[in-house]
């Protein structure tokens, strides 16, 4: 019901204010509804009545006064408008006795409502506190003044001794609630559910000092008819009746057994809202309500070990936290509906008491069907007795606790109006445990209303924790999702803050009301634990009750208000614009004085029909707008020839809400009180005049003067065009024949005084040669639409062409239109234009749209350089890395390999259409046949046809040609090229000892054609290409028959021992082709990177061995890495050979005796670079007598760093 009360809003209409809800809310009906005595009833307007058994219907006059009587809004009737006229409306519902407590804003008391509206005021704040509790305040309602007439002051006080009649009391000693009758004998009621049939609420109970005596009266046993009519006298119905029947069962949820937490200092709290069972209502054959559930109490407990027991509904509704008691049983006695064919799940929670004991045990059952009550009967059904599980109790001796308190408020008043006002201040601190807190609720307590404040926050001082728009209709707010942890010992200083909109004369405080609005939670035993540890909470509040100040009107031009010029003759043209805000209440706006300062020609000579209005309705009549060339320093209305003040008035048409902002606009014609059209230069300044006494606050009934505020100042104007060149497009190069091109681009620019639309604009040649010299077929593109053409432009010097649009285009004052210019280019172009002139606009063409005056321009504007060539230019580089390959091996009869790779770019001419292309192999060994298959790839794709071979010749070339193109290279954009080939297998390559070079190039031309080494031709010239003579070679690469591949091994310890031990591990793969030799004239060189305090020289031993076999293949001896003498140490394969089969590998390790490595922090490192000393091998392919020396050759593993060892 929550979301239902949040759509009442409250309305003021003529002199009768009824709180609504939303037409949303009911769906309205088209037939009628069948209505008994004691139904709520609405139609489609605003208002929510009582239908009596007299026959008449009561309205309930605000939100607040239908809360005292109804929990929500479920029962509400919608009838259809003519049935609701036929029921006469008989009067006001008043508060419900013993419910709230009354005041109005106008008389400072504070009163108990008794039956049928009769009034005692309260004598004191004691005598409040001594009846209805320290926090009696938050009873308090405001009962606007129109509504006070319902009610009559009885002139008797209320001095704390006696309740007034029809408060629901109970007795510190007791459980027993009773009813005080208006001759002060309190009846007590019979049961729960005596209580709840007579619609009376258990939060609505006070309990009474010890000291209090009374007489009592006549038990209540059963629905009572006086009790529950709510229009008091017009008659309820007879006794609500349960059409359904209930199943009562143990929810399949029901919380496993567990401990439940308490500290074992006595002071210190407990574990919070423990979840202890879950049961189900499920109803059938009609909506069943359920009077009372009763709780059977077991195991090792005691009442007195329970501070609070709650019951819970699976929406998270609270039903209620105060069952009565009576010899282990608990009866929960607050109604709830569990609608027709639905199930409800109920939770019951618990707070222990501090200081009980460890190892208590707990369970509770609901007994039997006569345990669970039904309003007006119906039958229970279930399997009995429904039980939970068995709790423990257990202490520990550091329960997490979080400790609230109020810090500061904003003090004893406020203004209206303000944002991001500071609300209230409190700490959090955790103690123990590092907390959480996840949730928190505040209300507020005062005479304000549910809308007085927006944009609430929670803000530590650093980061926002929760936001929410406003307060709810109960004036609560409440922050879910919070996870925010406090460190333990740590205090967090939290401020609430929001905007004040409205609520003038209105007071608030806002408090933590009970200890379950503050959901905190102890982060290392996962349980929620009661805040400020009490077994009773006490209400944390502010220390001051805030006042908000009485409303002001807050007026303040408008960002938009119009500036600059405006058109000479135009009517109905805006001069002004203002925001009239209402702060704290409702402004009426009675008056409004407009001074009107002119200058230029302008003096005495007025604004023609000038009229304000507000939110785009005009209020108040038409008239000239007095003005002056110099302010006559009064805001006197005389209509003297000098004056400059025009007053409009409003009556009660003007009235802005609280917290709204109204626009105000006013109008007028850029003519003079004669009805003649204002000229350029003259000047228009209007004021709004400081008001006297002229706007009314609707709640305080208080007048007050409006501050002045002027516009800015307006200069009239012709209108306008102005064309200048689109800075955003370059000069530009075009090629003969090409069709569709730009040749220039301009901004139109619009003047400020009026829109404009433009209806042709003509163009000319900027040089020697006229348009037609170079170009035909001109088109103008505005928007993206072409708008005009002219197909044979003029190739005479100077002679212009001009272009209708069609359809015209329409300018906004103040704003820019790109127009470009499109042409196809004359295959005799070169000749017939000067390179770098430009296309100019000659002239512009159009109307003012509010004028209709003519607007035009006719000083040339050149447009970018145009230069036109008979071809493009094509540029050829090497690509770089990774796109070009980097040396590496290439291997016998590995197929596809990327070997080069060249970037082909166009300028901003024309595509290119690439057709042949020569390569050339350039190594210094001379074996083109060692690579066939050769291929050029475009993003990846093949183009042209593969070569399968070079010409071995002295040029080493080979040619990819296509008749129809090889690729194209976009216009003024580039591609790559990517040569890939495959390595002629073993049994046909040529071998060297020391590898076969490989280098691949291509060479670009100055002068293209069909034959040359590059051959492209313009998309759309037809013609070759130009170019610059270079040679593009891509890197150097060695042919093998295999190589080797290093990769790291692990297995090495980093923590580094000073005596002989292990410094590096490595594998060596051999390629597939052929297998891989270390032999005598083979070597590995490692690069030691070392850090230690030497102690002895020349005293290591390095040495290399096979893993597998530990062979020893070199030892190296005398060496001191240690302190940098030697940084590399080589091992030769002289005494021992090893041999990788194709496709295998093996792996290596060195060992070093590290003696010198034995303070704290000596460390060593070992590297195996990439340059042609630190390895060579022997690929089978030479006489044995050398071998192929790596000169960093990409593709191998190398560099290999190993790990770094650390003494």
């Amino acid at each position: 019901m929550n979301t239902l009360k949040k759509v009442f809003t409250f309305s003021v209409v003529l002199t009768t204010i009824l709180w609504s809800m939303g037409a949303a809310v009911f769906v309205p009906v088209a037939s009628a509804v069948t209505l008994s005595a004691g139904d709520l009833i609405k139609a489609s307007g605003a208002a929510v009545y009582y239908y009596a058994a007299d026959g008449k219907r009561y309205t309930f006059p605000t939100q607040s006064t239908y809360m005292t009587w109804y929990g929500d809004f479920s029962g509400v009737k919608t009838v259809t408008d003519d049935e609701l006229a036929a029921i006469e409306l008989a009067g006001n519902v008043v508060a419900r006795a013993g419910t709230r407590l009354v005041k109005i804003t106008t008389v400072p008391k504070v009163f108990a409502v008794e039956p049928n509206g009769m009034l005692r005021h309260i004598a004191s704040e004691s005598a409040a506190a001594t009846l209805f509790g320290a926090n009696w305040a938050s009873r308090v309602i405001d009962v606007p003044d129109g509504f006070w007439v319902n009610y009559t002051d009885s002139g008797l006080a209320l001095d704390g001794t006696e309740y007034p009649a029809g408060s629901l009391v109970k007795m510190a000693s007791g459980a027993d609630v009773y009813y005080v009758n208006t001759d002060g004998t309190w009846s007590k009621f019979a049961n729960s559910g005596a209580f709840t049939t007579n619609g009376f609420a258990w939060s609505d109970i006070v309990t009474a000092p010890s000291t209090m005596s009374f007489t009592a009266g006549s038990d209540i046993a059963a629905y009572t008819a006086s009790l529950v009519d709510t229009s008091q006298g017009g008659g309820a119905g007879s006794a609500p009746t349960s059409g359904g029947n209930v199943m009562f069962g143990l929810s399949s949820s029901n919380p496993a057994g567990t401990q439940i937490i308490l500290d074992s200092t006595s002071t210190d709290g407990s574990e919070d809202m423990t979840s202890v069972f879950k049961f189900y209502v499920t109803a059938s054959g009609g909506d069943a309500v359920v009077d009372s559930v009763r709780l059977h109490r077991k195991d090792i407990t005691s009442n007195t070990d329970f501070a609070t027991l709650y019951l819970y509904d699976d929406a998270g509704t609270l039903i209620s936290d105060a069952p009565s008691y009576s010899n282990n049983y608990y009866t929960f006695g607050t109604n709830f509906t569990v609608s027709s064919g639905t199930t409800k799940t109920l939770t019951l929670k618990l707070d222990l008491t501090n200081g009980t004991s460890a190892n208590k045990t707990l369970s509770f059952s609901v007994d039997s069907a006569s345990d669970v009550v039904l309003v007006g009967g119906g039958s229970v059904s279930g399997s009995f007795p429904v039980s939970s599980n068995k709790f423990e109790t257990a202490q520990v001796s550091d329960l997490g606790k979080m400790t609230l308190a109020t810090a500061s408020d904003p003090g004893t008043s406020i203004e209206a109006g303000l944002t991001d006002q500071e609300l209230w201040r409190f700490t959090l601190a955790a103690a123990d445990q590092k907390m959480r807190l996840d949730s928190l609720k505040l209300t507020a307590v005062g005479t304000l209303e549910s809308d007085t404040f927006e944009n609430l926050y929670l803000y530590d001082g650093i980061d926002i924790l929760g936001t929410a728009t406003s307060l709810d209709s109960a004036k609560t707010v409440t922050f879910d999702g919070l996870n925010y942890e406090i460190t333990a010992g740590q205090t967090k200083t939290i401020q609430f803050r929001g905007d004040i909109v409205k609520g003038t004369n209105r007071t608030f405080y806002f408090q933590v009301q009970n200890g379950y609005d503050v959901m905190s939670f102890d982060t290392n035993y996962s349980r929620y634990v009661r805040v400020n540890a009490s077994d009773t909470y006490t209400i944390i509040a502010a220390s001051n009750t805030t006042t908000i100040s009485t409303g002001s009107l807050q007026i303040s031009k408008a960002i938009d208000s119009p500036s600059g010029s405006i058109a000479a003759g135009t009517t109905n043209r805006l001069l002004g614009k203002w925001n009239f805000r209402a702060i704290g209440e409702d402004i009426k706006v009675s008056s409004l004085i407009v001074r009107t300062t002119v200058g230029g020609a302008l003096d005495t000579d007025n604004v023609d029909n000038g009229k304000i209005l507000v939110n785009g309705t005009q209020l108040g009549t038409t008239k000239d707008l007095d003005s002056d060339a110099t302010a006559d320093g009064d805001t006197t209305d005389d209509d003297a020839a000098a004056d400059d003040d025009t007053t409009f008035t409003f009556g009660n048409t003007f009235i802005i809400p609280a917290g709204a902002i109204y626009v105000v606009e006013i109008y007028g014609d850029v003519k003079t009180g004669a009805s003649v059209d204002m000229a350029a230069d003259d000047t228009i300044l209007l004021t709004l005049e400081a008001g006297t006494n002229n706007f009314f606050r609707q709640s305080t009934g208080t007048t007050g003067s409006s501050t002045a505020s002027g516009a800015n100042a307006l200069t009239v104007a012709d209108a306008s065009i102005t064309p200048t060149l689109n800075s955003t497009v370059s000069d530009m190069s075009v090629v003969q024949g090409a069709q569709d091109v730009i040749v220039g681009s301009w901004v139109l620019t619009a003047g400020t005084a009026e829109d404009v639309e433009v209806s042709s604009i003509a163009f000319v040649d900027g040089g020697a040669q006229g348009i037609g010299g170079g170009f035909q077929n001109l088109s103008l593109v505005i928007g993206g639409v072409e708008r005009g053409t002219s197909a044979n432009p003029s190739s005479t010097n100077g002679t212009s062409t001009s272009i209708n649009l069609s359809p015209r285009i329409t300018i906004s004052a103040g704003m820019t239109e790109t127009i470009t210019l499109y042409a196809d280019v004359k295959d005799t172009a070169n000749a017939g234009w000067n390179d770098t002139d430009p296309i100019a606009v000659d002239s512009v063409s159009g109307l003012g749209i509010d004028t209709s005056s003519t607007v035009s321009y006719s000083t040339d504007v050149p447009g970018q350089a145009i230069t036109v060539v008979t071809a493009g230019t094509l540029t050829i580089a090497a690509a770089a890395a990774p796109t070009n390959p980097t040396s590496s091996y290439i291997v016998a009869g590995k197929t596809n390999q990327t070997v080069a790779a060249w970037e082909f770019s166009a300028n901003n001419v024309e595509d290119l259409i690439v057709h042949r292309l020569q390569l050339t192999e350039n190594g210094t060994d001379d074996n083109p046949g060692n690579v066939q298959n050769l291929k050029l790839y475009v993003d990846g794709v093949q183009v042209g046809s593969t070569l399968t071979s070079l010409t071995d010749s002295t040029a080493n070339t080979g040619v990819f040609y296509s008749a129809t193109g090889l690729f194209t290279v976009p216009k003024n954009d580039s591609m790559y090229v990517e040569l890939r080939a495959d390595g002629t297998a073993t049994a046909n390559a040529t071998f060297l000892d020391d590898g076969s070079d490989l280098t691949f190039q291509i060479s670009n031309v100055a002068t293209q054609t069909d034959t040359t080494a590059v051959s492209a031709k313009g998309a759309t010239s037809q013609t070759y290409a130009a170019g610059t003579s270079a040679n593009y070679a891509g890197n150097n690469h060695k042919f093998v028959k295999t190589k080797p591949t290093f990769s790291l091994e692990s297995g090495v310890s980093t923590v580094l021992s000073p005596t002989t031990t292990e410094v590096l591990r490595f594998r060596i793969t051999a390629d597939s082709n052929f297998k891989l030799l270390f032999d005598t004239t083979s070597n590995i060189r490692v690069t030691a990177l070392a850090s230690a305090a030497d102690d002895t020289d020349n005293d290591e031993t390095w040495t290399l061995y096979e893993y597998a076999t530990n062979t020893t293949l070199d030892t190296n001896t005398g060496l001191d890495t240690s302190d940098g003498t030697d940084t590399t140490v080589e091992f030769n394969f002289g005494s021992a050979t090893s041999t990788i089969p194709a496709g295998g590998y093996k792996v290596y390790y060195v060992e070093a005796g590290l003696e010198d490595y034995e303070d704290t922090g000596d460390s060593l490192r070992l590297k195996i670079n990439n340059a042609a000393a630190d390895l060579s091998f022997d690929d089978g392919s030479g006489s044995g007598t050398a071998d192929l020396t790596n000169a960093s050759f990409a593709g191998i593993g190398l560099p290999l760093s190993g790990p770094a060892l650390v003494k």
